[in-house]
């Protein structure tokens, strides 16, 4: 009951009392007190431990509604502080927090260490944060890219949150100009977010344009463009642009191989036979790469004169090889031998 409902119940309780009282014995009564001598009419005394009794539950009533009020307060500002950790945490940004009451304390810290996941095939939220939560996270699990920066969260986010991540995924998957911005900043991305934009510029770059991030890419992202090259892609290719490629990766003989079956046909015979012959005199990894562009073109003489030159070298799946075109075989070296296998000497 309300403080100020209960006294009005309870003067109007007292005041009937104290009329009937006095309707039935108007008379006074003499009171005598450490020499003092109250004279009051006998209603009046009637009323007065009533007003006791009603001052003192007043008072009883006012000191358990403060308590229950503060104690309210604090369930509100716990149920903010609630709403607020189920936010994050549903944002896979699980945030630490402190309770004021101890009930709360005990059971609802565990969210400051819990990443959730909602699933809202049949979820119906009222509440307008959480299900602003709820679409950001289903959208992009559903490979949407969504702008946080509008929804003021993306400062919020580490840069290592699952949900940050998979967005700038998103977004790069749906917008090519975005690659350069990751690759420009790549302190302000995840490993993985960067790993992901070397790859699509590996897979829809050219190798001119690729070129600024050089110091970046790996040789599986170079073998990657390759293949497109193989696929019949231009990706401007030239004796000059593999030169800085070579120059700036760590170029294994398997790698030259695959370099040289890739520029067979893109390049003139000789364009290709110089710049392998280059190489190849600077750095031995090359031989095999060589050697498979002679017998490519077929340059039987040349062939004989760099085993007469490298005896030291076995070379033995050439060798045999070229034992076998020694009979008129009009075989293709790739018909026989597999080229990731031409670097296997022994």
């Amino acid at each position: 009951m309300k403080i100020g409902l209960y006294l009005f119940a309870s003067f109007s309780m007292m005041i009937i009392v104290g009329i009937l009282t006095y309707i039935v014995n108007p008379n006074h009564f003499s009171v005598s007190f450490l020499g003092i001598n109250v004279t009051l009419a006998v209603a009046l005394w009637v009323m007065l431990p009533l007003a006791i009794l009603i001052f003192f539950s007043a008072l009883h009533i006012l000191f358990y509604g403060t308590k229950n009020f503060l104690k309210l307060r604090k369930w509100r500002k716990d149920m903010d502080e609630l709403q607020e950790n189920l936010y994050w945490s549903i944002l896979q940004q699980p945030r630490e927090s402190s309770y004021s009451l101890s009930e709360m304390q005990e059971t609802a810290n565990i969210l400051g260490h819990s990443h959730i996941i909602v699933d809202d095939s049949e979820l119906k939220i009222t509440n307008a944060k959480l299900l602003q939560a709820v679409e950001i996270t289903r959208d992009i699990n559903n490979g949407k890219y969504v702008d946080l920066k509008d929804k003021k969260i993306k400062k919020a986010l580490s840069i290592d949150n699952k949900l940050l991540v998979q967005n700038q995924i998103n977004r790069l998957n749906q917008e090519p100009k975005f690659i350069s911005t990751v690759l420009q900043d790549k302190q302000s991305y995840s490993e993985s977010v960067v790993l992901r934009a070397l790859e699509l510029l590996a897979t829809t770059s050219t190798f001119v344009e690729a070129e600024k991030y050089l110091p970046h890419l790996s040789m599986s992202h170079f073998d990657t463009m390759i293949m497109r090259v193989n696929n019949g892609e231009d990706l401007g290719l030239t004796p000059s642009v593999a030169k800085r490629y070579i120059k700036a990766l760590v170029f294994g003989c398997q790698d030259f191989v695959r370099l040289a079956a890739c520029v067979l046909k893109q390049w003139r015979p000789e364009e290709a036979l110089e710049f392998f012959n280059t190489l190849q005199q600077n750095d031995e990894k090359a031989e095999s790469a060589y050697l498979y562009l002679l017998f490519a073109y077929e340059m039987m003489n040349d062939i004989r004169d760099f085993f007469d030159a490298n005896p030291e070298n076995e070379f033995k799946k050439y060798k045999m090889f070229y034992t076998l075109k020694q009979t008129q075989s009009g075989h293709k070296i790739e018909d026989l031998i597999d080229i990731n296998t031409l670097c296997d000497h022994a």
